[in-house]
């Protein structure tokens, strides 16, 4: 698996592809998948559900965690970029995504009286979004995870932003946002038309990763690179 931007590509399990020439299952085998798996094999590629125990090492791009794309399992080629249009989007808006991984096993679901094949791997992702930022991010669905102190933030920064607009503009604060934590975080384009003097703090999430990372010895793989 991998993505391409305008001027990088990454590969997000290079380990397995290039240095194990294996290949893992990222849904569920079912009737169709025989013309998936028989694309590998003369390819030199040899397809398998989930890694087996005892190929299991610590060190791993498949192991169950948080990843980030362009993290120290991820390879980054440099692509030539002449006479490609650079877009507005940074780069650090994709470096930034996170998706979470998951080893999914067989399991028998009730009271459908049905198993859901496995094992394969699961990759989750969601979205992040809001008023004080111009992009949106790819975030882990944990609840506990460095974009959880981004929301406080801009919780903060929201409720300081409505503040900065006369009172006659501005929209009018409805109760419970005063009682209800990350109530202005969670406050959509719908809401409020965003004065040409609003703040935005996408610029400063870079700062906030890096000190988020160097807090715990174990968040070093994630670092930016």
């Amino acid at each position: 698996m991998g993505i391409i931007s305008w001027n990088k590509a990454y590969s997000l399990f290079p380990d397995a592809l290039f240095k194990e020439r294996k290949v893992y299952m990222m849904i569920p085998l079912h009737d169709g998948s025989e013309n998936w798996i028989s694309r590998f094999d003369p390819l030199g590629f040899t397809p398998l559900e989930v890694r087996w125990p005892q190929d299991k090492r610590k060190w791993h791009s498949l192991t169950p965690t948080t990843r980030r794309v362009g993290d120290a399992h991820t390879w980054v080629l440099p692509l030539d970029t002449v006479g490609v249009v650079k877009p507005k989007t940074p780069d650090l808006v994709l470096e930034l995504a996170h998706f979470s991984i998951r080893q999914i096993n067989a399991k028998f679901l009730y009271p459908r009286g049905e198993y859901v094949h496995g094992p394969y791997y699961a990759i989750a992702i969601d979205d992040f979004r809001c008023l004080v930022l111009k992009y949106i991010y790819c975030v882990p669905p944990e609840s506990e995870f460095f974009w959880n102190e981004v929301c406080e933030k801009c919780d903060s920064l929201v409720k300081l932003e409505l503040l900065k607009i006369q009172k006659a503009n501005r929209p009018q604060f409805p109760e419970f946002r005063d009682s209800e934590p990350g109530a202005y975080f969670h406050l959509d384009e719908d809401y409020v038309d965003r004065p040409s003097t609003w703040t935005y703090w996408d610029d400063e999430i870079p700062r906030w990763y890096e000190a988020w990372v160097k807090k715990d010895k174990s968040r070093e793989f994630l670092a930016l690179r």
